[in-house]
């Protein structure tokens, strides 16, 4: 009886294959429903100039000409 119990014949090490993979598909799908969402709602509202959304931010101290430390 022992022996029933600890080896069920392979289904139970077919589980160790394919829950893994199962639960890796459902995140998959879940993050590619996120990302077509968000892509359809960014096509959709078109950019506003001047919010800060082109990519381009205004860093201090990132300018160019002032505290740049390369000496004296």
């Amino acid at each position: 009886m022992i022996g029933v119990f600890a080896h069920q014949g392979g289904w139970d090490e077919v589980l160790f294959v394919i829950v893994p993979i199962a639960i890796f598909a459902g995140l998959l799908a879940v993050a590619n429903r996120r990302a077509t969402r968000i892509e359809q709602r960014r096509r959709r509202k078109p950019p506003r100039g001047g919010d800060g959304d082109s990519g381009s931010v205004d860093r201090p101290g990132r300018s160019g000409g002032s505290g740049g430390g390369n000496g004296g």
